[in-house]
């Protein structure tokens, strides 16, 4: 099984300013497969192809990993990157040969696109954790706990 080098787990962490956050933190391929990293790394290539509001930065289910895993497909799709993951293989955790090479896959396009001097992700990530916030209060979903603050989810 194919394992993210430390060099690749630190970018990872440090491009998503996850240096000094222990909870959060991404320490190998399994704490990929809820999506959001991986969704706000694409991101931080090109913040103009999606919102960053539409992750769910609180995924904690399998239904929550897929929403997220779909956004995925998606934007790749709107940024012409031409690569078939399985969302099933990535979720759950079964291939996660796929999820190491998207992560992979990432770090080249990172290499070539390096934007980390003009993305905050932490600013980036509290905005859209508020603004997806203020939807929801708006609008619930059905039997869906309303969380109390924006603490809640970072």
């Amino acid at each position: 099984m194919p394992r993210l080098k430390p060099e690749v787990l630190d970018r990872i962490n440090q491009r998503l300013g996850l240096e000094n956050d222990r909870q959060r933190r991404v320490r190998s391929v399994d704490d990929l497969k809820s999506g959001w990293a991986l969704l706000q790394l694409l991101h931080s290539l090109d913040p103009t192809v999606f919102e960053l509001q539409q992750v769910d930065f609180l995924a904690s289910t399998n239904y929550h990993y897929f929403q997220n895993m779909k956004l995925l497909q998606r934007v790749l799709r709107k940024m012409k990157i031409d690569r078939n993951f399985v969302v099933d293989n990535m979720i759950e955790g079964e291939k996660k040969s796929d999820l190491f090479f998207f992560t992979e896959f990432l770090m080249h396009h990172m290499d070539r696109n390096d934007m980390s001097e003009k993305y905050d992700a932490l600013v980036e990530r509290k905005r859209a954790i508020e603004r997806r916030l203020c939807r929801a209060s708006k609008n619930p979903p059905p039997g869906m706990p309303r969380p109390n603050s924006l603490k809640d989810l970072t």
